[in-house]
């Protein structure tokens, strides 16, 4: 028996509204949008990529998620405006 899936509508993908920071394959640092297969932006270090995601995160009132280099969630924040 195969696991069930839930695929989410169009609707529920931009209720969520989550920017990330990974770990980009060729070296540095992504910015992505939750459910993007490309980078917003390329960063050297994960300070600079937090710094930018933080603002988009705000910026749409969404949620700011931050992976550690193993790949796992190091923190999540919602974003709040100022």
């Amino acid at each position: 028996m195969k696991p069930q899936t839930t695929k989410l509508t169009k609707k529920e993908k931009t209720m969520t509204k989550q920017t990330w920071v990974c770990n980009h394959p060729d070296g540095g640092w992504q910015v992505k949008k939750d459910f993007s297969t490309k980078a917003v932006k390329r960063t050297e270090t994960q300070k600079e990529a937090i710094k930018l995601a933080r603002k988009m995160a705000q910026n749409e009132q969404g949620e700011l998620v931050i992976q550690a280099t193993d790949g796992k969630i190091r923190k999540k924040v919602t974003a709040k405006l100022n």
